[in-house]
């Protein structure tokens, strides 16, 4: 995939400042071969506040899910009802990524109000400037970047963790996963809050009664979801885990 963006300003008072998105596919198949979509600055703001999710450019429409840019085309049908077909190309653009490129944006569109400001003509200042992602860059970014990249610390105290690996040798004795199941979905809702390599979560747990009680904490140290881990087949002496929220 060829990727840039075209930092673009003018002295309109309506357009002012925009951010171009430009991508081509290198292969050929169904769906949108190439994106050519202008975001502009209130647009790319609202979307970092939670604001805005889905965006138009004329017939080019754009929808926003997490990580997941869904680029499709929507002409105007004639017919009064019907079925619809969109072509349309998903990218993966990871928040951290669209952050970086908007923070590099945001300097350019900057320098670009200092030299509009200072009365240079418009034909002797920069009024554009072209960033071009290679395959590598990219690559690695969607390596690096997006939701449930970062780690995950599991935090205990030692009363909770005798607990806990007693009872992990009982239901491995027994054949039973259901314990360990239930601690990696747990893991895997704290693991999801983070947006990169470089981001940790906090998955708290704590002995309660027969089971646990667990927190998924963000790397900001907020809470984001908790319940407990319970065994439904203690009475009986058996395991049968499940989650409650």
């Amino acid at each position: 995939m060829k990727l840039y963006f075209q930092i673009k300003s003018d002295d309109s008072p309506r357009a002012g400042e925009w951010l171009t998105i430009r991508a081509e596919r290198e292969s050929e198949g169904e769906g949108l071969q190439s994106v050519w979509f202008v975001l502009f600055r209130s647009e790319i703001e609202a979307l970092f506040r939670g604001e805005a999710y889905s965006f138009v450019d004329g017939f080019h429409k754009l929808e926003v899910f997490d990580d997941d840019w869904l680029f499709y085309n929507q002409e105007l049908p004639t017919a009064e009802s019907g079925v619809m077909r969109c072509p349309f190309w998903r990218i993966r653009m990871p928040r951290t990524f669209m952050r970086a490129v908007y923070r590099l944006a945001r300097k350019t569109w900057r320098l670009m109000r200092v030299a509009r400001d200072a009365g240079v003509p418009v034909y002797d200042r920069v009024t554009e400037v072209r960033l071009d992602v290679d395959s590598a860059c990219y690559a690695r970014a969607v390596r690096l970047y997006g939701r449930g990249k970062g780690r995950v610390v599991v935090r205990t105290d030692e009363r909770t963790e005798a607990f806990l690996t007693l009872t992990r040798e009982q239901a491995s004795a027994a054949g039973d996963r259901s314990l360990s199941d239930m601690i990696d979905r747990v893991t895997t809702i704290a693991r999801n809050t983070t947006r990169g390599f470089h981001q940790t979560a906090t998955l708290a747990l704590s002995k309660d009664l027969d089971g646990f009680y667990w927190r998924a904490l963000a790397p900001n140290g907020s809470c984001v979801m908790n319940g407990g881990i319970v065994n439904h087949g203690a009475r009986e002496g058996g395991h049968d885990w499940s989650i409650h929220t």
